[in-house]
């Protein structure tokens, strides 16, 4: 198998030592409101205008996103994610456990 490379470019108006930490906190960041919009836990699907109530809901969402993460390593490590033949993963880590999770409940 050859090995990939994966190439990520950062437009900052003044690049510093820092910018590429900040950056990868953002991107942890931007994945986290990914999952919770539209990668199964559809955040955006309440409707929900309460700032209270939207609080709440988040809150339980990151632990459930969270556990979900958690769930999907553990899981990863028993039975690997497939590979697709453009070497990356035919799911992410969150959406294995999510999917177990879901399962199991339901």
């Amino acid at each position: 198998m050859i090995a990939s490379l994966a190439l990520l470019i950062v437009a900052t108006p003044r690049f510093n030592k820092k910018s590429l930490k900040i950056y990868k906190i953002r991107w942890q960041i931007e994945n986290l409101f990914s999952s919770l919009k539209s990668k199964g836990f559809n955040l955006e699907d309440t409707h929900l205008t309460e700032k209270k109530k939207v609080e709440k809901l988040f809150f339980v969402l990151v632990i459930a996103f969270c556990w979900a993460y958690l769930v999907g390593i553990e899981k990863n490590n028993k039975a690997k994610i497939p590979i697709k033949t453009h070497e990356r993963m035919s799911q992410n880590i969150i959406r294995y456990g999510y999917d177990s999770l879901r399962k199991a409940v339901l």
